[in-house]
């Protein structure tokens, strides 16, 4: 708790007070101690009545033990509450796909019979042409139908709206786990 820190401290003095402050800081420090911390500081103003209480949060935002459940829930909710609407139009999507497809398949079918029911060469080779053909065309809205509402590009910006907020308090967590430290 270094001075240095001062500036992430949320200070509700008046100008006397901030005066008071300074002048505090860019004295020398009390007996034991090389320079003033955030502490020494808030004791001291408590101590000549410049405030009544100072409140220092020793641990920070990713350190609160509620933390990470809190990050685990919004990590589950999230999701949840935005595939879960889309789990109902991807249905209607497959539903309306297959309502598309199923003419087509018949023709496909109808197609079939004729190639087998051809008694001509010529009738042969144009109903094997049109079948391919129709089959083609099938099995490429059958590919690149989309059955999701979304694609990928969505589903990047859902990700980044979903980890960005949360990315400091993920970063504090990893810091800890990993280093050890409060930050």
């Amino acid at each position: 708790e270094e001075l240095g820190e001062l500036s992430s401290v949320s200070l509700k003095l008046d100008g006397e007070g901030e005066a008071r402050l300074t002048q505090i800081a860019c004295s020398q420090a009390p007996q034991g101690h090389d320079r003033w911390t955030i502490r020494l500081l808030a004791d001291r103003l408590v101590e000549l009545k410049v405030v009544d209480e100072i409140i220092i949060q020793d641990s920070s935002l990713g350190a609160d033990t509620g933390t990470p459940f809190l990050l685990a829930g919004y990590i589950i909710v999230a999701p949840l509450l935005f595939f879960a609407p889309l789990a109902a139009a991807h249905g209607r999507l497959i539903e309306a796909k297959e309502r598309f497809l199923r003419p087509l398949s018949k023709q496909c079918e109808q197609l079939f019979r004729e190639l087998s029911d051809a008694k001509s060469d010529d009738r042969r080779y144009a109903a094997a042409r049109a079948l391919q053909e129709l089959a083609n065309v099938r099995d490429s809205f059958r590919k690149e139908m989309p059955v999701w509402p979304f694609d990928f590009r969505s589903l990047q910006g859902f990700v980044g709206a979903i980890v960005v907020p949360i990315l400091p308090i993920i970063m504090s967590l990893l810091t800890q786990f990993f280093f050890g430290g409060s930050d």
